[in-house]
């Protein structure tokens, strides 16, 4: 469980999960990637593109 210092933390974390939520709903994968994971996922894809 998260604790926050403060409630306006803890509305942020909520927005900012909620914004995740819906792009993820939409479709968007990527989303759901860490910054590194996405970086992989680009490099596969252009890695199999040559081929």
């Amino acid at each position: 469980m998260m604790t926050f210092a403060s409630y306006s933390e803890a509305k942020a974390a909520k927005e900012a999960a909620e914004a995740k939520g819906k792009e993820l709903h939409k479709g968007q994968l990527s989303a759901g990637l860490t910054a590194r994971e996405n970086q992989a996922a680009i490099a596969i894809r252009e890695t199999l593109g040559q081929h």
